[in-house]
């Protein structure tokens, strides 16, 4: 069937497609609250390792949900993007053969 886009849709390829900031920004929160947690365990204080090991899972599963709505906004970008050129393709008219003159 046809693909039709929505304005949800190219907001998802504007803030979830293929060159987001969102996974790597994900991934660097993920990094620093780990780290933080480390910091908090070699302190001693177990129950601030807790705290931000639980932000921690929280922050890396946002990050894998992200991962997963780009990977699907990028598959629905690209099968739209070929739609496009294959009805380009088969709106082009050649020009009709002219008789050679005499």
């Amino acid at each position: 069937g046809r693909i039709e886009l929505t304005e949800t849709d190219k907001l998802l390829f504007q803030y979830l497609g293929g060159k987001s900031p969102i996974i790597p920004t994900g991934c660097f929160v993920t990094i620093v609250i780990l780290s933080t947690t480390f910091y908090h365990f070699k302190m001693q204080n177990k129950r601030l390792a807790n705290l931000y090991m639980r932000a921690r899972v929280v922050s890396q599963g946002v990050t894998v949900v992200a991962m997963m709505t780009s990977l699907w906004v990028t598959n629905k970008e690209n099968a739209w993007k070929k739609q496009e050129e294959r009805e380009k393709e088969a709106s082009w008219s050649f020009p009709a053969t002219r008789e050679p003159a005499t």
